[in-house]
């Protein structure tokens, strides 16, 4: 999960030293015993407790994370905001309907807290409550200028898919995932030109642009414009054996080269096998 500015002040302060790594395996648990070795000297430190209950629901850990919010909540007089993590940590135990009310209630004390909106609408689609996810998530990206892609992919699933995946790449225009679901959404709604510029940036983008190349082609006849479609995979063919052999051979581009002859219906080269090499006895 990314912590973002809608979170208050003292909740930043606390996650800042360790969700970024406490989705590491090992330096979770550097975490989790740092703050137990401190935690023996001061057991009754509620900002201590507090950061050992991030620590735990950022790493999945959300039945240890509930305890020790609780054990916040004893030590504390509210200044911790142990409601958004009891929340996140009961969404992750698949206990949604409890998630809500937790939420709900740190949102009726704070109506403008971008992340609990998020949160909360993540809750909403899991129970089947589109429109209500729509409406909070609507609220948390207003709230949030700097909202991660991850609230607008939620988003996304609520409704209005299209509109919601354009102002996303808006705000990220070179996030593969959006990019990936934006095109998605496009050819969804038979939007094939939107579908290709989102084509275009991903190929720029990618690590090799062959396979966006055949993905170019594919849109192309999955919207009917056989014309352009061949040229495409003709010129992907061509670009595909003007590189080296090895290149050429590895297992990503020799799978994008069956797929352009599948496509231009050229036969792909017969199998040499080499003979057997002769009996040293006869």
């Amino acid at each position: 999960m990314i912590f973002r500015s809608s979170l208050i002040a003292i909740v930043l302060a606390v996650l800042s030293a360790c969700p970024s790594q406490a989705r590491a395996h090992g330096a979770y648990h550097d975490v989790v015993e740092d703050i137990a070795r401190k935690l023996v000297i001061t057991p009754n430190d509620a900002g201590l407790r507090f950061k050992l209950a991030c620590a735990h629901q950022e790493h999945g850990e959300w039945e240890l994370a509930l305890i020790e919010c609780e054990r916040v909540r004893r030590l504390s007089s509210g200044e911790h905001e142990v409601e958004l993590i009891e929340g996140m940590a009961l969404a992750e135990g698949g206990l949604h309907e409890a998630a809500k009310s937790v939420l709900d209630a740190l949102l009726a004390k704070q109506p403008r807290h971008a992340l609990a909106l998020a949160q909360r609408g993540k809750v909403l689609l899991k129970l089947g409550k589109r429109v209500e996810a729509q409406k909070d998530f609507e609220e948390a990206l207003k709230l949030d200028s700097h909202a991660p892609s991850a609230w607008w992919l939620e988003a996304a699933k609520a409704g209005n898919a299209v509109e919601v995946l354009r102002k996303a790449l808006r705000a990220h225009p070179d996030d593969p995932e959006l990019l990936a679901a934006s095109l998605d959404a496009e050819l969804k709604a038979g939007n094939a030109d939107q579908a290709l510029r989102c084509v275009d940036v991903l190929q720029k983008i990618a690590p090799r642009a062959e396979p966006w190349m055949a993905r170019r082609a594919e849109v192309l006849t999955t919207a009917g414009r056989k014309a352009e479609a061949r040229e495409a995979w003709a010129a992907l063919h061509r670009h595909l054996l003007s590189l080296p052999h090895l290149e050429r051979g590895s297992p990503l581009l020799a799978g994008v080269l069956a797929q352009t002859q599948q496509a231009l219906g050229i036969a792909a080269p017969a199998v040499v096998v080499a003979p057997p090499a002769p009996s040293p006895h006869p």
